[in-house]
């Protein structure tokens, strides 16, 4: 409950800001921000709360697992133990 406390005044303080150093508070149009406040917490609840989303997000997880696989095996191809192969000779003191 504190971090969800947290979020809204981190949310409000970042609108109040944006408010006060406006140029000109008269011509603000509060129809067009109280619209993307509430398409944002619209599309935050979809992201953290239907599954869909959290299946794109654990293949897409997969994805980048298998992309950093082979990053290092062709970079211990190309750069041997310097790039995370396995020492070539007996190390004989730490590091």
């Amino acid at each position: 409950m504190e971090l969800a406390l947290q979020s809204a005044f981190g949310f409000v303080a970042i609108l109040a800001l944006a408010w006060l150093v406006s140029e000109n508070r008269r011509a603000v149009a509060w129809r067009t921000i109280i619209a993307g406040i509430v398409l944002q917490i619209v599309l935050a609840a979809a992201l953290l709360k239907l599954e869909v989303f959290k299946l794109f997000f654990l293949a897409l997880n997969q994805v980048l697992l298998s992309l950093e696989k082979a990053t290092q095996a062709g970079t211990s191809f190309v750069f041997g133990y310097l790039g995370g192969a396995p020492l070539p000779f007996a190390e004989t003191g730490p590091g």
